[in-house]
């Protein structure tokens, strides 16, 4: 594994909301290769100033802990009808925790870095942009000989 930066664009104490990074066409051995990773219970790494991502753990009501796990789920299996399917967790909310303190030092210090990743069927248009990325009730799936996400 390498560090590589990414492209999101993240800017000091300014609130985004569902801003599209990008769409990517994957082969069927890239969907194959998500696939083995999702069930190999795979996570994704980041750093923020130095600081590594973390989830956020929750009890079996949905109500969160003081509990904190590194890195996230690239993504999760799950037993339907048609047997086990994957799903990639496509959306990522952001929750940066900043700090100042106006006799200490100037501007903001990130003091925590967490995300809530979530996979979501994005309703697209005919040319495959995506137009709707308000809403959580469908998983994006990972399968078939060619995808585009």
């Amino acid at each position: 594994d390498t560090i590589e930066n990414s492209l999101y664009m993240l800017r000091m104490n300014v609130p985004e909301k569902c801003k599209h990074l990008c769409t990517l066409n994957y082969k069927k051995e890239e969907i194959a290769m998500f696939q083995e990773k999702i069930r190999d219970d795979y996570r994704v790494h980041w750093i923020i100033d130095n600081l590594p991502v973390a989830v956020q753990v929750h009890d079996h009501k949905g109500n969160p802990l003081e509990h904190y796990e590194d890195g996230f789920p690239l993504g999760f299996a799950y037993a339907g009808a048609q047997g086990e399917e994957a799903y990639i967790n496509n959306h990522i909310i952001f929750r940066i925790r900043i700090h100042s303190n106006k006799d200490s030092f100037k501007g903001y210090r990130v003091v925590g870095f967490i995300v809530q990743p979530q996979s979501v069927l994005n309703g697209r248009d005919e040319q495959g942009n995506v137009i709707d990325c308000s809403t959580a009730s469908k998983w994006q799936p990972i399968m078939g000989e060619e995808q585009t996400v």
